[in-house]
């Protein structure tokens, strides 16, 4: 529902005119105005959501002079403003959600769809436009879901998370089987710029990437990111060399590790994590069990299995029902560079996947 209020305004000098109650569809109640100077008359205003016509006196000292303003072409929550000599569109009024709310995303869907109806006829074809229309509302404590549904979603650019006015959203796939729900890209698949104090939870689908060259990250969260993991599978990653990555936190970005997740397909690193940026497996706690299930015994060549640069840093609990990995992975197991912090909780320098040893410089901690 949109909000309910009603607006009362007078914008005429010396005003004794009467204004008059309209309905506006998405207001809920009357918005009231009287736009002429020095007179008494009255401003009427009705429309499709407005539901028709505007009127207005245009005349100074007058009564007569009542003209219809026209609104077509505009959006749902949208009103009209009087700008001298002309009526403007504002700004359209964001809708509040009062409970919960899913957005279904399909293979064969049409971002023309509402998005509200697991259809072919009711779902969003694009994930992307699912996001841009939870971002588009005011979620207050509600939480907006976007649920994809089985088959690949195939990228033509990365996959954007914003900021919306919320606390928690949710993309989510087939929690049974991840690897239903595949998302191809190109080069990175998504990516998460500014989103801390929003946060976005990223759940039960499987990401990867086709590209021969350049940069291919499946989550690059940047500058101040703030994002939640759970039950994701991790497929092969075809960057150039050096560049490509399952998992990339920089510039004081948050990733939070939640569950249990599976690593299916290789890339130069599994984890980069840099300039103050953060990855944490379960908050680094005991009793907050997390399985890392490496399948087909992926390769990290080029990088490591972890990478920590520039102050960067990565929380786990080895064993004691904290991180443990299940099967095995070759490459470089860990490097460490200018401050880094690698902290397992008293974790073996073998405790990650690889067959290489792990490197740290001199101001680096591995611990």
């Amino acid at each position: 529902m949109f909000r309910t209020e009603t607006l009362r305004t007078n914008l005429g000098a010396s005003n004794q005119g009467a204004a008059t109650s309209s309905d506006f569809a998405g207001i809920q109640s009357g918005l009231r105005a009287n736009l002429g100077q020095t007179i008494s008359t009255e401003f009427v205003e009705s429309s499709p959501l407005i539901q028709g016509a505007v009127r207005r006196n245009v005349g100074v000292n007058s009564f007569a002079n009542l003209v219809d303003v026209t609104t077509a072409g505009l959006q749902p929550g949208q009103v009209m403003f009087w700008q001298s000599p002309f009526w403007v569109p504002g700004n359209a009024i964001r809708e509040v959600l009062t409970s919960n709310r899913t957005y279904y995303v399909r293979t064969d869907g049409s971002d023309s769809n509402s998005g509200l109806s697991d259809t072919s006829g009711g779902a969003f074809l694009t994930i992307q436009k699912a996001i841009d229309v939870v971002c588009s509302l005011d979620c207050t404590i509600y939480t907006p879901t976007i649920q994809l549904g089985d088959g690949t979603f195939t990228l033509a650019s990365p996959i954007e998370l914003k900021r919306f006015l919320g606390t928690n959203a949710v993309i989510k796939g087939n929690s049974s089987t991840p690897s239903n729900v595949v998302i191809q890209g190109s080069g990175d698949v998504i990516q998460g710029i500014g989103t801390k104090g929003c946060r976005w939870e990223l759940r039960d689908f499987k990401l990867q990437s086709s590209t021969s060259s350049g940069s291919a990250r499946a989550l690059i969260f940047l500058s101040n990111a703030d994002v939640d993991i759970y039950n994701l599978n991790f497929g092969a990653m075809a960057g150039g060399s050096f560049t490509s990555r399952h998992l990339n936190a920089t510039k004081h970005s948050l990733a939070r590790v939640m569950s249990s997740y599976t690593i299916s397909g290789g890339a130069n690193m599994h984890v980069l994590v840099e300039t103050q940026a953060l990855v944490d497996y379960r908050d680094a706690e005991p009793g907050g069990a997390v399985t890392v299930t490496l399948t087909g015994t992926p390769d990290f060549p080029a990088g490591s299995f972890w990478w920590a640069a520039s102050k960067g840093q990565i929380n786990c609990f080895a064993g004691g029902g904290g991180l443990s990995f299940s099967g095995t992975a070759t490459g470089v197991r860990y490097n460490g560079y200018y401050q880094a912090l690698i902290l397992t909780n008293g974790g073996a320098t073998t405790f990650p996947p690889g067959n290489v040893a792990g490197f740290l410089d001199a101001t680096s901690v591995y611990a």
